[in-house]
């Protein structure tokens, strides 16, 4: 027979492993996230704000194939490219309802992500 103590030791217990394994399991769980938004980090080490700005301005004049080029550099889908101010931004689809958003810069780049 197991004493009360013992009980509500083993219920903590349960009760504890079952959420660990729900925030492990959860799809938005910021370990993914966090990997993609390194991904593109690494991969933007690849290309120059100047290329990215060339090909940008390549593809508003009805010439997608710099930008074409510069996509397979990066591990996620383009879902799409704009200009903000001086910075040109690549949203990428990260998993589920995630963009990843690389701000390119003159003299930076910014990785951020957020929900779509």
């Amino acid at each position: 027979m197991y004493t009360l103590r013992q009980a509500v030791g083993f219920a903590a217990f349960i009760i504890g492993a079952a959420a660990l394994t729900a925030v492990n399991h959860h799809p938005n769980h910021g370990r993914r996230t966090e990997r993609e938004r390194t991904d593109v980090h690494a991969a933007a080490g690849n290309v120059t704000h100047r290329q990215i700005a060339e090909a940008w301005a390549q593809t508003k004049v009805g010439n997608p194939v710099p930008l074409d080029d510069i996509k397979r550099v990066f591990p996620l889908p383009l879902r799409a490219a704009s200009r903000q101010g001086a910075g040109i931004v690549l949203t990428f689809a990260g998993h589920d309802d995630t963009c990843i958003d690389l701000v390119s810069l003159p003299n930076v780049a910014r990785v951020t992500s957020r929900r779509c």
